[in-house]
């Protein structure tokens, strides 16, 4: 179709298609994987559930499967003969745990939860899981193959399992944003298709960008990036006079255009105004994720 002049451009549907064109094979992919197969055979009996059942039927087998399993890891020894020991300490303490028979041991413990999410929910639900139980043969499914062979979460990889429902394989996703107390540490996290081109790279990114900024951000001048890192490494006892005098040696006029300062106000105003854009930018969050991490199911058929 050609276009004439420079009207703006319609979004092109292939990205979509190739997001639903994948989905689908990594689908059928992750139906022959024997572990999934055999679970379905003989935990379901061949059927899928509904996404409405899913609930109920974890929550019944958990009662089936007996209360909840909490395990410990600790560090070990071993020998030359494969004689393995856990290493004891003496005393209590933070982190230390008694087994019946044997002194203290250090370690962490662990519940293994099942991920999982119900319609129209927010947050995914977690269910507690005994070892030996068809719960946890699921958690251990959800994680290997699914979660680490595709890409997908555990707990897509849980509903897949017992509905057929299927991600959708995104080219780009945006994960999280991190917030931080110190606002200058706030991270975007991008997971990005290597197919997927530049220029969509670019428009997730500006997306996202704009979500995340109050306004227009300001990049800042070589100048006063160079004041921010100067003054940062001055000793706190210094008086903002002997900070400029100590700048207008390190960047002389001749080297450094319009570095030098000759009024001790407008060296503080711009000392000052820097730090606190860098360290400050404007955001529209404090502690809050950005597309919280929620399934999108696409229905097993491709429909």
């Amino acid at each position: 179709m050609l276009r004439r002049g420079n009207g703006p451009k319609e979004p092109s549907p292939t990205p979509l298609l190739r997001s639903q064109a994948l989905s689908i094979l990594l689908a059928k992919e992750a139906e022959k994987e024997p572990e999934v197969q055999a679970f379905r055979h003989e935990e379901l009996g061949g059927n899928l559930l509904d996404v409405h059942q899913v609930e109920s039927w974890v929550t019944s087998q958990a009662a089936l499967d007996g209360p909840e399993t909490i395990w410990l890891k600790v560090p070990v020894e071993y020998d030359s003969g494969g004689t393995i020991t856990s290493q004891s300490v003496s005393g209590g303490g933070s982190g230390s745990w008694r087994l019946e028979g044997k002194e203290s041991v250090l370690g962490d413990i662990e519940v293994r939860y099942v991920e999982y999410s119900v319609p129209e929910g927010e947050w995914l639900k977690l269910q507690a899981t005994a070892s030996g139980g068809v719960l946890e043969r699921l958690w251990r499914i959800s994680r290997f193959p699914l979660a680490l062979s595709y890409p997908w979460t555990t707990a897509q990889g849980t509903m897949f399992v017992l509905t057929g429902l299927y991600p959708e394989a995104r080219g780009i996703e945006t994960h999280s944003v991190m917030p931080r107390l110190v606002k200058a540490a706030t991270r975007v996290t991008l997971v990005i298709d290597p197919t997927v081109t530049p220029n969509e790279v670019r428009d997730e990114y500006h997306r996202v960008r704009q979500e995340i900024l109050v306004g227009r951000y300001k990049t800042r001048s070589d100048k006063h990036l160079r004041l921010a890192a100067f003054i940062a490494e001055r000793p706190d006892t210094e008086s903002w006079q002997d900070s400029m005098l100590a700048w207008n040696k390190a960047y002389p006029e001749s080297a450094f255009a319009g570095y030098e300062y000759s009024h001790r106000s407008n060296f503080t105003r711009d000392a000052q105004r820097v730090r606190q854009a860098l360290l400050n930018p404007a955001y529209r969050f404090s502690w809050a994720q950005l597309d919280p991490d929620r399934a999108r199911f696409l229905s097993g058929d491709g429909g």
